[in-house]
Protein backbone atom coordinates (compact mmCIF):
# COMPACT_ATOMS: atom_id res chain seq x y z
CA UNK A 1 0.00 0.00 0.00
CA UNK A 2 2.82 2.40 0.85
CA UNK A 3 4.53 1.59 -2.45
CA UNK A 4 1.37 2.65 -4.28
CA UNK A 5 1.32 5.99 -2.47
CA UNK A 6 4.95 6.71 -3.34
CA UNK A 7 4.47 6.22 -7.10
CA UNK A 8 4.21 9.53 -8.93
CA UNK A 9 1.17 10.07 -11.08
CA UNK A 10 1.49 10.74 -14.78
CA UNK A 11 1.35 14.28 -16.06
CA UNK A 12 -1.91 15.44 -17.58
CA UNK A 13 -0.47 15.60 -21.11
CA UNK A 14 0.57 11.96 -20.97
CA UNK A 15 -2.84 11.00 -19.58
CA UNK A 16 -4.46 12.85 -22.48
CA UNK A 17 -2.21 11.02 -24.96
CA UNK A 18 -3.05 7.71 -23.28
CA UNK A 19 -6.74 8.48 -23.76
CA UNK A 20 -6.11 9.27 -27.42
CA UNK A 21 -4.23 6.00 -27.88
CA UNK A 22 -7.03 4.18 -26.08
CA UNK A 23 -9.63 5.41 -28.55
CA UNK A 24 -7.34 4.58 -31.50
CA UNK A 25 -6.80 0.99 -30.33
CA UNK A 26 -10.53 0.48 -29.66
CA UNK A 27 -11.37 1.77 -33.13
CA UNK A 28 -8.70 -0.48 -34.65
CA UNK A 29 -10.09 -3.47 -32.74
CA UNK A 30 -13.61 -2.81 -34.01
CA UNK A 31 -12.39 -2.26 -37.57
CA UNK A 32 -10.40 -5.50 -37.41
CA UNK A 33 -13.30 -7.53 -36.06
CA UNK A 34 -15.83 -6.01 -38.48
CA UNK A 35 -14.01 -4.87 -41.64
CA UNK A 36 -17.33 -4.26 -43.44
CA UNK A 37 -17.87 -1.16 -41.28
CA UNK A 38 -15.00 0.67 -42.96
CA UNK A 39 -15.72 -0.76 -46.40
CA UNK A 40 -13.10 -3.49 -46.42
CA UNK A 41 -13.52 -6.84 -48.12
CA UNK A 42 -11.09 -8.71 -45.85
CA UNK A 43 -11.82 -11.45 -43.39
CA UNK A 44 -12.35 -10.53 -39.74
CA UNK A 45 -9.51 -11.34 -37.37
CA UNK A 46 -10.93 -11.78 -33.90
CA UNK A 47 -7.60 -12.72 -32.31
CA UNK A 48 -6.02 -9.47 -33.51
CA UNK A 49 -9.12 -7.57 -32.42
CA UNK A 50 -8.87 -9.07 -28.93
CA UNK A 51 -5.21 -8.14 -28.63
CA UNK A 52 -5.85 -4.59 -29.85
CA UNK A 53 -8.74 -4.32 -27.39
CA UNK A 54 -6.55 -5.43 -24.51
CA UNK A 55 -3.92 -2.84 -25.44
CA UNK A 56 -6.74 -0.30 -25.53
CA UNK A 57 -7.74 -1.35 -22.02
CA UNK A 58 -4.16 -0.78 -20.86
CA UNK A 59 -4.20 2.76 -22.21
CA UNK A 60 -7.69 3.31 -20.76
CA UNK A 61 -6.39 2.41 -17.32
CA UNK A 62 -3.45 4.77 -17.77
CA UNK A 63 -5.76 7.58 -18.86
CA UNK A 64 -8.23 7.00 -16.04
CA UNK A 65 -5.92 6.50 -13.07
CA UNK A 66 -2.54 7.77 -14.20
CA UNK A 67 -0.73 4.57 -13.21
CA UNK A 68 -0.72 0.86 -13.88
CA UNK A 69 -1.62 -1.82 -11.38
CA UNK A 70 0.97 -4.36 -10.42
Amino acid sequence: MDDELNKPKMRSLFRWLAGLNCSFFFYAAIATAFPQIIGGNGQPSFLLAASLGSIGMLFAELAATGRLRR
